[in-house]
């Protein structure tokens, strides 16, 4: 900001001195033209446009013989009057005196408010260098002295032109390559899809990117275009394990299988921690998953779904739930938990709070234990619908039991002031994180966070919203002292793809940024 200051401060006054030199030094001003007589300049000018409407009349084809020699007749008599005019008026200025020569006539003289203006000049250029260089690319409008940036809007600008002139597959997916590399997620998907939807030649990068593109919105589109990938590239182990997220995502825990074992086969995967984790998982599931397929009875779904809500799997784990509520038994105290556990990080609060009191009355009636999370969301989720009677019940319930009271005690303290109509004890106790828009992105712009390398930036920019500034949930899980966080690969696998409400940030964050906030945030919320 300093040095624009500046260079607009330089340049107002070199355009001033400019103007105001010839004033200060009238020996530096350039001499007037010499005075012409106007009459003179009108008739020659007359002259000149008369003999040229006589040669154009000439060559025109348009009119009749008698016309043209009429019009000619015209015009040589005007001609004529014109040059007799002339010659009248030269006669009248002769023996006028010349006019006298000015002081500089006659030598060189240096053009100092040019001189002074080009080395003003110069010396912007100089100063500025690059900052005044056109940024190609995306925005025409920036200005940048980025070298990257130059040579990648060079190249969308070459990918472009080669898609126009030869448009193809391949051509479309190299500009698409281009788009994917300077994070343009809606440049990519375009030029991806255009080249998947139409030609014959695309390549499977093309499937694969536009499927990772695809995977938020249409999961199951993602997995058609994901699968079309590995058609074309069997081997490729981005397309294998992204499939295999995917599969592992909807559900699809035999496929997933399938697919990380093929990727595991792949030389130079074996020792890969992701790999071997989700192969474990997957084994694990395996039987279970089978039992589910084939004839399941609300034992299989059970116990298929306590495995993966012990996997960090609670999506997939409530749909076995759910299948147990609507299939076999519509009061299963610990399906009914865990549906509403669900809803709470869902932000269905109102709904959590039906469900919740629905299974602590059918673990009542049957003399059954509910999870000790249960009476926790319970309070939760009837806190945040300002129901505080009843979230006062759940947490002094769950004190009188043997689970660890964690901040229960605080969370206690603040309904029961809110209860009476005091003022409310935690307000001010969360650190302000940076401002956050709705989706999730930074404040400001795309551009301001892609700029972001700092792991608290990049998780105030993406994260902040769901899970809380400082890791406390929200509509997302919370981060804070959970073990699942401590498992750097799955933060590694979640932040690349997604899971579930989560979107995957694998198209529009680098590779350093998703490495950094995967530290950061291990680092600060791991147990």
């Amino acid at each position: 900001m300093t040095l624009t200051l500046v260079v607009i401060a330089v340049v107002a006054l070199a355009l001033t001195a400019f103007v105001l030199l010839p004033l200060a030094l009238p020996s530096a001003a350039d001499p007037l033209p010499d005075a012409r007589d106007p009459l003179l300049t009108d008739l020659e000018e007359e002259r000149a446009a008369l003999l040229a409407a006589i040669r154009e009349l000439d060559a025109r084809t348009d009119l009749s013989d008698a016309r043209r020699a009429e019009l000619h007749a015209r015009y040589e008599a005007k001609a004529a009057k014109v040059l007799k005019a002339l010659d009248e008026r030269r006669a009248e200025l002769d023996g006028a005196p010349p006019p006298a020569p000015t002081a500089a006539r006659g030598r060189p003289r240096v053009a100092w408010g040019w001189v002074s203006l080009l080395v003003v000049s110069s010396g912007i250029a100089a100063t500025l260098g690059g900052w005044v260089l056109p940024r190609v690319g995306q925005d025409a409008t920036v200005t940048t002295a980025d070298a990257a940036r130059l040579e990648a809007g060079q190249a969308l600008r070459d990918a472009e032109r080669a898609a126009e002139d030869d448009p193809s597959g391949a051509t479309f997916a190299a500009l698409g390559d281009v788009y994917w590399q300077i994070q343009d997620p809606d440049g990519a998907r375009e030029a991806y899809a255009r080249a998947v939807e139409g030609f014959d030649d695309a390549p499977a990068r093309a499937f694969l990117r536009l499927g990772l593109l695809r995977a938020q919105e249409d999961p199951a589109e993602a997995r058609v275009l994901l699968e079309q990938a590995r058609l074309r590239a069997p081997d490729d182990p981005t397309t294998l394990g992204s499939l295999g997220e995917l599969y592992l995502q909807q559900g699809a825990y035999l496929q997933a299988l399938e697919a990380f074992e093929a990727l595991d086969a792949l030389p130079g995967i074996e020792s890969d921690e992701l790999v071997v984790e989700r192969l474990e998982l997957l084994r694990r599931l395996e039987p279970l998953a089978r039992a589910v397929e084939d004839d399941p009875t609300a034992a299989d779904l059970r116990a298929f779904g306590n495995a993966l809500w012990d996997e960090e799997a609670r999506n997939a784990a409530v749909q076995q739930y759910f299948r147990i509520l609507t299939e076999f038994d519509p009061n299963d105290p610990l399906a009914l938990a865990r549906v509403g556990e669900a809803l709470f990080l869902r932000g269905s609060s109102a709904d959590a709070v039906q469900i919740l009191q629905r299974a602590r009355s059918a673990a009542a009636d049957r003399d059954v234990a509910l999870p000790s999370n249960a009476l926790l969301f319970l309070g939760n989720a009837a806190f945040a619908e300002a129901d505080y009677a009843t979230a006062i019940d759940a947490w002094e319930a769950l004190l009188a039991s043997d689970a660890p009271p964690g901040r229960v005690p605080q969370l206690l303290a603040r309904a029961e002031a809110l209860a009476a109509g005091e003022p409310d004890p935690g307000m001010g106790a969360v650190a302000d994180a940076p401002a956050a828009t709705a989706d999730g992105g930074a404040a400001g712009g795309g551009e301001a966070a892609m700029q972001i390398s700092d792991g608290p930036g990049l998780y105030a920019a993406h994260c902040a919203q769901c899970h809380g500034a400082r890791g406390q949930g929200g509509s997302g899980p919370r981060l804070t002292g959970n073990p699942s966080v401590a498992r750097v690969a799955n933060v590694e696998n979640l932040i690349r793809y997604g899971r579930g409400l989560m979107p995957g940030y694998q198209a529009t964050l680098s590779e350093a940024q998703i490495l950094t906030l995967r530290d950061w945030t291990v680092d600060t919320f791991a147990p």
